[in-house]
């Protein structure tokens, strides 16, 4: 089977192979790109030779630590450039220990992992064997990868020391850095990876080099220094993050913005530790494709204007979020066209709600929500098509502006009058308040017998 699907740059079928007569498997995945089916029950037990089996093959991250490799002599570069997760990458090095065969050069360098040799003597193989396995490998890495579509092409790099860069063949090639700057050629398959250790990330403003950037692999060694008003990945349009490690946060406490409009987006970033963080302002603003799990300690923010506007897939339960120090939740799920989650969010300190939920079509909770220090509910429910809840008993008392809160709503005539009761009791006197309904409509009479007085169901 050697070279069987090399260069196969689109392939990812599933592949159910008898392969227990099989001796020779080198190359066999060698530049896949796309390539990530389970083939972690195949017999390899008559396999000799795995040269660069999966060479390149950037999405491939399936655990074949079960894999009998007792007459395998030829493992080098088996996974160089591949990006396996810890979790897989554990139970490869696990796995294999116990079956690889006694002294046998195995070389399968992996640039996504990185392990320090006594993490990979701990697995029990012996302290040459780690050397081979690592290539003395010491520091944690983060790994970035650049798509460059055109010759001589200018990138800004995040930082200017340390850093190891290889072309689309995984080549180290020579590293003229100025400035932050360095220009790169298509070449053959436009992919480029930086290896960078230690980095503090210092965000690039041209438009290439945020789109050209389109992963994140390793994080371990990034920190995020405390930019103020400047989302760290914002415009990176392309950048999908594969990373699923930490990062480390501590030197900042905003997160405003930070992949905004980073459209392909759709990271697993739910262990990151936010617990200090108290900006979130923006921070996945129009990331369209943006829809995973965010178990986060958020007892510290006061600021979540805008956090999923434009999130047009995201629908996580977000409900745990501790949210008692927030004053603004202004356009927080705006245009979150798939977003119908419980929300028991403490909101006594929330004095902005305008457009919270404009235009969140499948939103259909329950808000039992403390109201009492909202000054701004405009648009807060407009066009929200679903949602049919009663807010009667919703404190208005300190409202000053509602205008076209319920614009575009369907209410149930029971609902309805539920709210226009309730608000009759709470709302301030003498205030425009305007909650257009373009589903149950009333007669000024009507609104008047709820309490209302006539130029106030006039408005």
């Amino acid at each position: 089977m050697n070279s069987m699907f090399s260069d196969c740059t689109s392939f990812n079928q599933p592949l159910d192979f008898n392969t227990t007569n099989v001796t020779i498997m080198n190359y066999m995945f060698s530049n896949c790109y796309s390539f990530n089916g389970d083939i972690s029950e195949w017999d390899t037990s008559s396999v000799t030779d795995m040269n660069r089996m999966f060479y390149n093959c950037y999405s491939f991250n399936q655990n074949i630590g079960d894999w009998n490799l007792t007459n395998v002599t030829d493992m080098s570069d088996m996974l160089n450039g591949t990006f396996f997760s810890i979790s897989n990458m554990d139970t490869i090095l696990s796995g294999w220990s116990e079956s690889q065969p006694d002294n046998i050069n195995i070389n399968f360098s992996n640039n996504r992992t990185s392990y320090s040799n006594q993490e990979v003597i701990n697995f029990g193989y012996s302290e040459n064997e780690a050397n081979t396995l690592t290539y003395g490998v010491s520091d944690k890495s983060t790994i970035l990868l650049y798509n460059i579509k055109n010759d001589n092409t200018e990138i800004t790099l995040p930082i200017n020391n340390n850093i190891q860069i290889r072309d689309n063949s995984y080549n180290n090639i020579p590293l003229s850095v100025d400035d932050n700057k360095i220009t790169l050629n298509a070449g053959i398959h436009n992919i480029y990876v930086l290896n960078i250790t230690n980095i503090e990330w210092q965000r690039p403003i041209d438009t290439i080099s945020l789109e050209s950037l389109i992963d994140i692999k390793d994080t371990r060694a990034l920190t995020l220094p405390n930019y103020i008003g400047i989302g760290y990945f914002q415009y990176c349009t392309n950048l999908i993050w594969t990373a699923t490690d930490g990062i480390n946060l501590t030197n900042t406490t905003n997160l405003s913005y930070c992949f905004q409009n980073c459209n392909s987006f759709n990271g697993n970033i739910s262990n990151w530790d936010v617990s200090n963080i108290t900006n979130m302002t923006g921070m996945f603003n129009n990331c369209r494709s943006f829809n995973q799990p965010l178990n986060w300690n958020t007892n510290k923010v006061d600021n979540m204007s805008g956090m999923f506007a434009g999130c047009g897939v995201f629908n996580q339960d977000i409900s745990n979020w501790e949210t008692n120090l927030v004053t603004n939740m202004s356009f927080m799920f705006e245009k979150c066209t798939s977003f119908n989650q419980p929300l028991d969010f403490d909101t006594s300190n929330v004095t902005n709600m305008s457009n919270v939920f404009n235009d969140c079509t499948s939103f259909n909770q329950p808000l039992n929500w403390n109201t009492s220090k909202v000054t701004n509910m405009s648009y807060m429910f407009s066009y929200c098509t679903s949602f049919n809840q009663n807010i009667g008993s919703w404190n208005l008392t300190n409202v000053t502006n509602i205008s076209n809160m319920l614009d575009g709503t369907f209410f149930s005539i029971s609902n309805m009058d539920a709210i226009v009761l309730g608000w009759s009791n709470s709302q301030p006197l003498n205030t425009n308040i305007n909650f257009s309904n373009n589903r149950t409509s009333y007669s000024n009479q009507e609104v008047i017998n709820f309490g209302y007085s006539e130029n106030e169901a006039n408005t």
